[in-house]
């Protein structure tokens, strides 16, 4: 089992990762992955939340958060389904 908690956003080359996840697991093998979707982040409040806190100081001289890994490289739920398919999971 391969299980991705809270991790995958940050990762960019996503096909890459799932091709390699498909190649180490054994046939039968099952993956898990926990991540916020994107589309959920303004609903939950989580970005409201996110941007209060680091546009205060002195978080606001190192960190922008639309250059956040979600808001980069997140994925909606659907996109994440659409690259597992592609990938050959079930």
């Amino acid at each position: 089992m391969v299980y991705l908690n809270s991790v995958f956003h940050w990762v960019v080359d996503k096909e890459a990762a799932l091709r390699e996840i498909v190649r180490v697991l054994k046939p039968g093998g099952k993956i898990g992955i926990t991540t916020g979707p994107k589309e959920l982040t303004s609903i939950t409040g989580v970005h409201a939340i996110i941007e209060t806190v680091l546009k205060r100081k002195p978080y606001d001289q190192f960190v922008r958060p639309e250059n956040s890994s979600q808001n980069q490289h997140g994925l909606t739920a659907t996109e994440l389904m659409q690259l597992l398919a592609k990938a050959g999971f079930e």
